[in-house]
């Protein structure tokens, strides 16, 4: 098929207005990160390359932050913690949740990621302490139903209690 390109899931994670992390999974089982930094004569920017890391996975993902930590939240529900300081060739470590994610809202006025399962809902981070929710069905097939659900998910959220320091939003080292 003449002009095709093949499809690599990816997310972008911005960390401030001059800095963006991205992710782009590619075939076999290979995560890479990058950095794109705003170069300061305002002239293009820095891009610098991650060590890749392996696996076992091809699915569409989103990347939230806690902190200096990244999460990787796959398509199918599966959480994985991507190792601050990783290698080339660094395995992903499962998050073990009690169910697949079914839905993620993130807060960027505070930088707090929540993941819902069908029965309970979680502030993504160092410590998963899930608490119950009563919410029903999580699947959304329509415009509307989305909306519905992520404003049903943000009641839900505003019981959590507001932090006391906004985390940090850059990342200084990886």
């Amino acid at each position: 098929m003449p002009g095709w390109q093949p499809f690599y899931p990816f997310d972008f994670l911005p960390l401030s207005d001059l800095v963006i992390e991205a992710y782009v999974l590619f075939p076999g089982g290979w995560l890479r990160p990058y950095t794109w930094e705003k170069a300061s004569d305002h002239h293009g920017a820095v891009a610098t390359l991650h060590p890749a890391l392996r696996v076992d996975w091809s699915e569409p993902f989103h990347v939230v932050a806690d902190g200096q930590r990244r999460f990787v939240i796959t398509e199918s529900g599966r959480m994985f913690s991507i190792p601050v300081g990783a290698k080339e060739g660094s395995p992903l470590e499962r998050v073990r949740t009690d169910e697949p994610v079914r839905a993620l809202i993130s807060d960027p006025a505070t930088g707090r990621s929540f993941a819902f399962t069908a029965n309970t809902v979680f502030e993504v981070g160092e410590t998963i302490a899930p608490r119950p929710h009563k919410l029903g069905s999580l699947d959304a097939r329509t415009g509307d139903d989305v909306i519905a659900t992520a404003a049903r998910c943000a009641r839900v959220i505003r019981a959590f209690p507001l932090p006391t320091v906004p985390p940090p939003r850059e990342r200084t080292s990886y």
